[in-house]
């Protein structure tokens, strides 16, 4: 069997030329990959313990204006989400 530059297969026999057909299922593929950073939970973990401060939001609550306690909330939620 031989595939030509156009996708047509060939079977050896000139008159039995048809098209290949490239498709794909909706069968899940599971990827491994491996990361050789072994520090990499320990890393999120600090950065998450480094930017969580309920001391901070602690204070800011007792305060007659929430607007600073909201803003630093938002802050510390957003840097957790996005691993900043």
């Amino acid at each position: 069997m031989k595939v030509n530059n156009d996708l047509s297969v060939e079977s050896g026999n000139n008159d039995d030329r048809s098209f290949a057909v490239w498709a794909m299922d909706s069968t899940a593929v599971t990827d491994f990959t491996i990361v050789d950073n072994t520090k990499y939970s320990q890393e999120i973990i600090d950065g998450a313990r480094a930017v969580y401060n309920p001391d901070k939001l602690e204070s800011l609550k007792t305060q007659q204006d929430l607007t600073e306690f909201y803003r630093e909330g938002k802050s510390q939620i957003l840097a957790q989400w996005h691993a900043d």
